[in-house]
């Protein structure tokens, strides 16, 4: 037998009173006027123009344009993708869902939503659209729960989508850097982020900010990011960089977060944050220099404001408190204050370098070094008494017409050996590479090298990359405390800020319409 014959629709059907759906695959005909659905072997003018003479006899001799008014208001009440009252409902959904997000980006109230930018929305159509537009907006729903559960929903995408791409890495391994604040509540929050090698690129990504429900011990720290790896599968094995602050919970030897996560992955690297340890060495000066910097903190004056304006100060310490007038008339005292501006705004140039997304060993390595070689040229100079590299103190001597003596010059030598000595090692590894890869070095940065070089190289590029990987500062976490404060304020102090903070910080984008896909569509969602 010859197989069953396919019927197609044609647009000039119309003239009969019928339009066509789509059923199991197949192309039916529809009645606009009784909405029966027919066989599809009925799609013939003969059989649909005996539908409509037999069914609706007084209706059959209208024109085309009243079976064309009458399709259309079938198709927009279907309840299927096609009609229009789905597709408006989508629309409004999805724009629930956008409006949501830039809500926690802003880091705005979820209440806004429905008490401020919806009635700005109905202001804006009404004024330029007319009143009959104002319906649609009926189908955006932004109260203060829904806006919280349109956030959790982009929370959970956006953290299965990274936890997604940590599982098909080409490298498996990760690094985590981690830091913990206490919020207006007086809860404290653990903060984490994650570095990890995705397609060409190393990704740094927010993995969550979770409040630690007893101490803060490092037992606690560690069983809460523990749990977190366990509820999503993830492998301490895989973790091989671990930055923290300078915290005993953190470093400590024998229960330190760290030496917890080296139980579990021996090979991970700890690292102390370069941020804090620059703050730490910058906090080691001679005594007298020391004694400058606490006159001027304790009167609350900073150094690099204060010099500026020595005459105008002096004038008011003599005529307002005098027993301070002759500190700052000190020719010594002014040589040191001169010389710590000079220093600080040497040390802030390379603490700002150091800031930043992004950052690896590398990268900080050479900001120390360079700044390390400085340190040696500038030593040299003041021991020949050539203070060129300090400008303050230059400008501030040739103005007087001073001479820095023996004691002064010891004194800043002092500091520049104690900077230099709490110079900070890392360890490279050395890169061993062809003509060919020595040209994509050039043009690329050193971490999508080695991750360019994982085929040709694995070996080596795994090595390299692990060097790379790990975090060297806390300042994403730093950042996101900022945003906390931002969040989690005086007037919102019972929040839980974890799908907030995740939505607000997070690189990765929700996949909005797997979520719109995934609901019943209805504007009460």
């Amino acid at each position: 037998m010859p197989p069953n014959k396919k019927f197609k629709y044609d647009d000039s059907f119309i003239q009969f009173g019928f339009i066509v759906i789509n059923s199991g695959g197949e192309e039916k005909p529809q009645c606009v006027l009784c909405h029966n659905v027919l066989e599809s072997s009925s799609l013939k003018p003969c059989k649909l123009k005996r539908h409509l003479e037999t069914n609706h006899s007084s209706l059959q001799h209208k024109g085309v344009d009243f079976f064309q008014r009458q399709g259309q208001t079938l198709k927009n009440f279907r309840l299927d993708g096609t009609g229009m009252f789905f597709k408006e409902n989508v629309a409004g959904l999805k724009a629930s869902y956008e409006v949501s997000r830039e809500i926690a980006i802003a880091k705005k109230p979820h209440t806004i939503g429905e008490q401020l930018i919806l009635p700005c929305c109905k202001i804006i159509m009404s004024n330029l659209l007319g009143n009959s537009e104002l319906e649609k907006l009926k189908q955006v729903s932004l109260s203060n729960n829904s806006v919280m559960r349109r956030i959790a929903d982009m929370s959970n995408n956006i953290l299965l989508q990274v936890v997604s791409k940590m599982y098909n890495s080409k490298f498996k391994f990760f690094s985590i850097q981690l830091d913990e604040t206490t919020d207006v509540a007086n809860l404290a929050q653990l903060c984490v982020y994650v570095r990890y090698v995705h397609e060409k690129q190393l990704e740094d990504e927010f993995l969550f900010c979770e409040p630690l429900d007893t101490t803060t011990k490092a037992k606690d720290i560690f069983n809460k990011v523990d749990r977190f790896f366990r509820l999503y599968d993830l492998r301490w094995e895989h973790v091989i960089g671990v930055c923290t602050d300078g915290a005993p919970a953190m470093l400590g030897c024998r229960s330190g977060f760290q030496t917890l996560v080296k139980e579990k992955s021996p090979n991970a690297i700890g690292t102390h944050c370069i941020l804090h340890r620059q703050a730490l060495m910058v906090k080691t000066m001679p005594d007298k220099l020391s004694c400058v910097l606490t006159t001027m903190a304790v009167k609350g004056k900073s150094s690099e404001k204060s010099l500026p304006f020595k005459k105008e100060i002096q004038e008011f310490l003599r005529d307002r408190k005098p027993e301070l007038h002759s500190t700052f008339t000190d020719n010594s005292f002014l040589m040191l204050l001169a010389f710590s501006v000079d220093i600080f705004e040497s040390v802030n140039f390379v603490n700002l370098a150091l800031q930043g997304k992004e950052i690896n060993a590398l990268h900080s390595h050479e900001k120390l070094t360079a700044f390390n070689t400085k340190i040696v040229m500038w030593r040299s100079k003041l021991e020949k008494k050539n203070f060129a590299p300090f400008p303050e103190l230059d400008q501030f001597l040739d103005d007087n017409e001073l001479e820095a003596n023996d004691d002064i010059i010891e004194v800043m030598k002092q500091h520049m050996f104690i900077l230099k000595s709490n110079e900070i090692q890392e360890e490279f590894i050395d890169m061993i590479n062809d003509g060919g890869a020595k040209l994509l070095h050039r043009d690329m940065s050193c971490s999508d090298f080695w991750i360019e070089m994982g085929q040709s190289y694995p070996n080596l590029s795994k090595m390299a990359l692990k060097v790379l990987v790990p975090f060297v500062t806390t300042y994403e976490c730093e950042a996101a405390f900022s945003t906390l404060l931002n969040i989690k304020n005086k007037y919102r102090h019972r929040l839980d800020v974890v799908h907030d903070m995740r939505v607000a910080l997070s690189k990765t984008k929700p996949n909005i319409d797997e979520l719109i896909a995934a609901k019943q569509v209805h504007p009460s969602h």
